[in-house]
């Protein structure tokens, strides 16, 4: 049984279809964190889901730091 395309979400860089529950999808939060030694954020206080995701491919794309705009390497 498949779910219809109104039991998903779209993915704020393609516009494709993200699955409840993707553990490889990305959510959207906010939230504040303090500098840490190693870098990155080891928590986010008042951590606040936003609603809005990025689908596994697109996950990718965002945590190599590759821009939404580049659509290619040339």
């Amino acid at each position: 049984m498949s779910l219809p395309r109104s039991a998903y979400e779209d993915c704020l860089r393609c516009g494709g279809p993200v699955a409840p529950g993707d553990p490889r999808a990305l959510t959207e939060v906010t939230g504040y964190t303090r500098p840490r030694g190693a870098g990155g954020a080891n928590h986010v206080i008042d951590r606040r889901e936003t609603g809005r995701y990025v689908c596994p491919r697109c996950a990718v794309a965002v945590q190599a730091g590759i821009p939404e705009a580049q659509t290619s390497l040339v």
